[in-house]
């Protein structure tokens, strides 16, 4: 797992814990329109766009 902190921020690698989440935001048309995709349908669908597989 990458983790880079300073006092007021952590960043970490995206995990499969994150994925009830993501789905929310991958799942949302109005979210995906900015990304230029579609939305997603199902959760399995997002971890294939997240880690490539």
């Amino acid at each position: 797992m990458l983790l880079l902190a300073n006092n007021k921020i952590i960043l970490r690698s995206i995990s499969e814990k994150d994925l009830d989440g993501l789905f929310s935001l991958y799942a949302n048309e109005e979210v995906m329109r900015f990304f230029g995709r579609m939305a997603a349908k199902n959760k399995q669908e997002v971890l294939k766009r997240i880690f490539r597989t």
